[in-house]
């Protein structure tokens, strides 16, 4: 095999050398050797196709004495990348497990609220009204009952809200906070509404999801259209036990905010009995 790699080699440089003294003397031909220019150009030409038929002549020799180690050169004009490249293009996608799954469960279980503030998930209804009353500094004539909970006036972070608590089969599993606005115009409600995103990040890390949630998918997502109540302006977070929802809703042709906090698995119980149940309803 070394022999005729060899004998390849040799015969491809000299007719190639032969092939370019020729062309090369042909093309710096002075106006008295014109006659000798065409002579020349057709050497030129066939010492070019004598190296081809030279060189496909050996190539096909080495095919049939290595048939599964040799190629031609068309056989392999679609192998673009070298393996390396082909390696490293694999090592990219990879790059989300750079944070293993354990890690990230850990972080997210610290994060989790599990209920609102030390009320968690579960509590009966007067055990939650007890608390609010005992604890919260809250005027039990205050208190208004709703169809399945109760509701009062608060302050959060030094701004007017509401509270309403939420319980199925006398279990909690929903705090709403209707966090009120000072606001002139629907900009002041969409600053309002970076600045909560901004403190709930700040607490409890990046978002699962944001974006709008739309009656039809040809509503624009604009603020006229949350206003017109056909879209909902949202941010997720999702815990081990618990969701939290931020909402930008339209009520009335006004626009209100809400901060909910959702117990993960009754809600989900919920929903697999009510299909149309979402978290940007909260």
């Amino acid at each position: 095999m070394r022999t005729i790699f060899y004998l390849f080699a040799i015969t491809v440089f000299t007719l190639s050398q032969s092939a370019r003294c020729q062309g090369e003397n042909s093309f710096g031909a002075s106006p008295s050797d014109s006659l000798h220019s065409v002579d020349s150009s057709k050497q030129a030409i066939d010492s070019t196709a004598a190296v081809r038929q030279a060189a496909s002549s050996i190539a096909d020799s080495l095919h049939k004495v290595f048939p599964d180690t040799v190629h031609t050169a068309e056989d392999t004009s679609g192998i673009i990348l070298p393996t390396q490249a082909l390696v490293d293009t694999a090592a990219k996608d990879t790059t989300g497990l750079l944070v293993p799954v354990s890690a990230r469960e850990e972080e997210l279980a610290k994060l989790d609220p599990n209920g609102y503030r030390d009320m968690h998930w579960g509590m009966t209804l007067a055990e939650v009204r007890d608390h609010v009353l005992d604890r919260d500094n809250v005027n039990e004539y205050d208190v208004q009952p709703l169809i399945n909970g109760f509701e009062y006036p608060t302050e959060i972070a030094g701004v007017n809200a509401y509270s309403a608590y939420e319980f199925d089969s006398d279990r909690l599993y929903a705090v709403r906070l209707n966090m009120f606005v000072k606001a002139k115009n629907r900009f002041d409600f969409l600053d309002a509404y970076q600045h909560y995103q901004t403190i709930l990040q700040d607490k409890y890390g990046e978002p699962t999801k944001t974006g709008f949630a739309k009656i039809d998918p040809s509503y624009l997502s604009t603020v006229e259209s949350v206003i017109l109540g056909f879209a909902k302006k949202y941010t997720f977070w999702e815990f081990p036990h618990t969701y939290l929802a931020l909402v930008l809703v339209g009520v009335n042709r006004h626009l209100e905010i809400h901060i909910t906090y959702i117990s993960k698995e009754i809600f989900d119980e919920l929903k697999d009995k009510k299909a149309t149940m979402n978290l940007e309803d909260f």
